[in-house]
């Protein structure tokens, strides 16, 4: 190993007062997270090698990365996938992103199963969705297949979703002209397959709304 000095000083950052610059031989080599610093109990007069200082940076990296991981996190859930473009937009290393997304997984804050489960609940109750297109949807954020059927478990009833969906739109309500319900028929028709909803699904639908309308 070779030795690069002592550390003669750590100075807290003016700007960012939650991290510091760490100086060798008088000389600043890096800035770093006052927590992980702590961490490391880095001291004035401790002997600093070259390997040292490319292990802080690593973990300073790593240390960003998690924090930058969290918060896109806590906005909502997200799956593995997602965390990973999202890292990667910010030019963070391969192997950081996989030690994050390691990391994130152990404590339970990063679980594909869990993500599909509550999007598929969320969809049913919020955003009520054909089951085609929920698992177009979560095929697009990357979950496995056999993690989306899983949580497709959830989802019992299309029917009755697809009917809570045109109970929303105020245009779908009911018309005394009969062409126009006949017209209406046809936009709730075209509504449904464009959420994704199954042929069968929307014949079923409009059996029962055209015995409401009649």
């Amino acid at each position: 190993m070779s030795l690069l000095g002592k550390i003669t000083s750590i100075q807290p950052q003016r700007a960012h007062p939650d991290r510091v610059n760490l100086f060798v031989n008088e000389e600043f080599v890096l800035s770093i997270q006052l927590e992980l610093a702590y961490q490391l109990r880095l001291r004035v007069g401790m002997d600093v090698t070259a390997e040292d200082v490319d292990l802080w940076k690593q973990q300073e990296e790593q240390s960003n990365a998690y924090e930058l991981a969290v918060r896109y996190l806590s906005a909502r859930a997200r799956s593995r996938q997602q965390v990973t473009d999202y890292l990667a937009r910010k030019s963070i290393a391969a192997e950081t992103i996989e030690y994050v997304l390691g990391r994130l997984e152990s404590f339970g804050y990063l679980s594909d199963n869990k993500f599909a489960t509550e999007f598929v609940r969320s969809r049913i109750l919020n955003k009520p969705r054909g089951k085609r297109m929920i698992r177009w949807e979560l095929q697009q954020r990357g979950v496995a297949k056999d993690v989306i059927e899983q949580a497709m478990d959830e989802y019992v009833d299309e029917a009755e979703a697809a009917a809570r969906l045109i109970a929303k739109k105020s245009s779908f309500h009911k018309q005394n002209d009969p062409q126009i319900d006949r017209q209406t028929a046809f936009k709730i028709a075209q509504y449904l397959a464009r959420k994704g909803f199954k042929r069968s699904t929307i014949e079923a639908v409009l059996r029962d709304w055209r015995q409401t309308h009649a």
